[in-house]
């Protein structure tokens, strides 16, 4: 079976959904399929050597996995003109690349939103099925975070959700809220499937403080109280709020510290607004490697998922397997009738307050710098929930299975003891769910 993969992003770019395309790549031709990925040259969160060693490097054969990379044009951080611009010169560079690829299935992540009028036209043209993985639901994000008003842009937002929605053989999502969201706009139940965004449970790992190389990497004291915000920077996260309340418990929490880690848009603006605090108990540091990713996690006592009020409508932040995979407590200033907050209280791994209330969130700082042993029975909790129901295999394995049943394969081509071993398996993740 021969999949045609479509994702914006890729290794060695690091962003929010490239380890995961990474790993979907990996166990599908583990699983026996055939997977040719097109994507772009490595732009996001790279250093100009990595640039420099994949320039022209147009094709890339590892086994039964080829990467196609087409050009990026210039880069994509900017104003949201520069940036649509840029997202449909590379979707028509990874169409045309795509073309003259030979597939069974096309694969389509949602990220950015031409990728799926990419994935729809491809697949009309080749007469083959397209699974959509939706990330991100367009053009709501952009509406809820400020950055869209209204005007020419948002009619071709929603028209280009429409068209992906109608063209999908199958839409994944990550989350049942976003498929509550998307029934409502006319996409029938039968097309769409619930896969949360997994961890690879052997990779983000809990790691010892005193291991940890980001506080020999920053100089960090070993013995401080750690808050961490790991992730984008951009309008959306609120972390003015997160700068306020720590900012504020610089007497009360003489030992709490916080670590925000990422890039985004935002962060010229951020780390502005720090200075201007002179807020000594806070430090900003960019993207870490991915290797080092169970020790970036693995920092805080407690890590934060914080947003403005009403994204909960449009987004399920992930990095919040990545903190329970690493053992430690959750901290969500997040909208409390969103899945995500009922996650987490189902779990017991973490604490949830209303988004935007600084009161709030101050008093939760404080009782988690107070009663640390009640952090560690939570990141207990949130280890086992993913170790049960969110790694790795399993979800990599709900997609071997929607691809599959989009293109039905013989009892011969199948894989012998892997994929056999692996579905039933699903079956019971899903339950538990």
């Amino acid at each position: 079976m021969r999949v045609i993969f479509l994702t914006y992003n890729f290794p060695p770019e690091q962003v929010a959904n490239s380890h995961l395309a990474s790993d979907l790549v990996n166990d599908l031709a583990g699983l026996g399929m055939s997977v040719e990925v097109v994507t772009q040259m490595p732009t996001r969160n790279v250093d100009d050597q990595t640039r420099l060693a994949f320039k022209g490097k147009k094709r890339e054969v590892r086994g039964s996995i080829v990467i196609n990379r087409v050009a990026a044009h210039f880069d994509e951080q900017g104003f949201l003109l520069k940036r649509l611009i840029h997202s449909l010169l590379v979707s028509a560079g990874i169409f045309l690349r795509a073309l003259f690829i030979k597939g069974d299935v096309i694969f389509a992540y949602s990220t950015p939103p031409t990728m799926g009028l990419t994935g729809v036209i491809l697949s009309k043209v080749k007469r083959i099925p397209l699974l959509y993985n939706l990330q991100d639901i367009f053009p709501d994000s952009m509406l809820n975070s400020g950055v869209l008003k209204g005007g020419p842009i948002l009619k071709l937002g929603r028209w280009l959700e429409n068209i992906t929605y109608k063209g999908s053989n199958r839409i994944a999502v990550i989350c049942e809220d976003f498929k509550r969201i998307i029934m409502s706009r006319g996409v029938p139940e039968r097309k769409i499937a619930v896969v949360y965004n997994w961890i690879d449970e052997q990779q983000v790992v809990p790691v010892c403080r005193t291991d940890n190389v980001l506080i020999s990497r920053y100089n960090l004291a070993a013995d401080k109280f750690y808050v961490t915000y790991c992730g984008n920077i951009g309008l959306t996260q609120n972390l003015e709020l997160l700068v306020d309340a720590v900012h504020s418990l610089r007497e009360e929490c003489p030992d709490l510290h916080c670590v925000i880690i990422g890039e985004g848009a935002h962060k010229p603006s951020l780390e502005n607004y720090i200075s201007g605090r002179n807020a000594g108990n806070i430090s900003v540091f960019p993207f870490q490697p991915y290797e080092d990713i169970a020790h970036v996690y693995s920092l805080c006592d407690i890590g934060v998922v914080i947003s403005k009020q009403g994204i909960s409508k449009n987004s399920f932040p992930s990095k919040t397997w990545s903190i329970i995979s690493a053992s430690r407590a959750v901290l969500a200033s997040f909208d409390e009738d969103s899945e995500l907050c009922q996650k987490i209280n189902s779990i017991g791994c973490g604490i949830c307050v209303p988004p935007e209330d600084f009161n709030s969130l101050r008093i939760a700082l404080v009782n988690a710098y107070n009663k640390r042993g009640m952090l560690a029975e939570m990141g207990a909790k949130g280890r086992k929930f993913i170790n049960d129901h969110l790694a790795r295999r399993a979800g990599t394995a709900q997609f071997y299975r929607l691809i599959s049943e989009l293109t039905p394969i013989t009892k011969s081509e199948a894989p012998e003891a892997t994929g056999s071993d692996v579905l039933p398996e699903v079956i019971n993740i899903e339950k538990n769910l």
